[in-house]
């Protein structure tokens, strides 16, 4: 394994949180990589160096895997934060642009797509295109409920991060939240808006989040699980 392949599998490490585990753990799989769980109370700082002293090991696991094979355009996407589930329709290939359109009867798939594995930008881009527009009211309505005034959205698509708050009040969220429950959704958005009002993980910032999202505990616990549940046309 070069330096370089080496550098992108660390670039690429996911650390999950868990309530469960009683140490940390590191595991190799097609699926999903290099995947480092850590237990209640290691910082992200021990983790790290837990990984440099098994490096060694975790690449001779990454160098026994297959080679991965790039899925094809998904021929289904549910979107469960929006109660949808769009068909997807395969129009036959020309020379023409690829284009992916959404209408009443689902998503399609036109042009000449294959190109490039052109199809999963078509994706990607309708994807956060979605969630901007659903994002943006959800954000709005929470805000003033919780009495918050935010700064600008943004939407990104993220490996690992769900979301994020700057001291402006700039919130970023994730476009792969629309692949979750409608309440892990609103959680994230609750976990950001209160970053407005405690940019730390303090208690403060804690009785903010459970005032507007009492059972912010189980969703932060199913949030940590929810990435391994996401469909292989994202990864990217």
């Amino acid at each position: 394994m070069t330096a370089t392949s080496a550098i992108a599998w660390l670039d690429d490490c996911e650390f999950r949180h868990s309530y469960r585990a009683k140490r940390l753990r590191i595991s190799v799989s097609p699926r999903s990589g290099v995947v480092v769980t850590l237990p209640p109370g290691i910082s992200r700082a021990r983790a790290l160096a837990f990984v440099e002293t098994q490096r060694e090991w975790i690449e001779r696991q990454l160098a026994r895997l297959p080679p991965p094979t790039p899925p094809g355009p998904p021929e289904r996407v549910a979107l469960p934060a929006l109660g949808l589930d769009l068909a997807v329709h395969f129009v036959s290939e020309s020379r023409e642009r690829p284009h992916l359109r959404e209408t009443c009867n689902g998503l399609y798939l036109t042009g000449d797509w294959r190109t490039h594995d052109v199809w999963r930008t078509l994706f990607t881009n309708w994807l956060r295109t979605r969630a901007h527009a659903a994002y943006l009211p959800v954000i709005a309505e929470q805000a003033e409920r919780m009495g918050l005034r935010h700064g600008r959205v943004s939407v990104r698509l993220q490996r690992t991060r769900w979301g994020s708050c700057n001291r402006h009040g700039d919130i970023s969220l994730n476009a792969k939240l629309l692949l979750l429950s409608p309440a892990l959704m609103r959680h994230v958005i609750i976990h950001e808006l209160a970053h407005i009002r405690h940019l730390d993980h303090s208690p403060a910032f804690w009785a903010v989040v459970e005032a507007a999202d009492p059972a912010w505990r189980s969703h932060r616990r199913a949030l940590c699980q929810a990435s391994s549940s996401l469909p292989g046309w994202l990864e990217h």
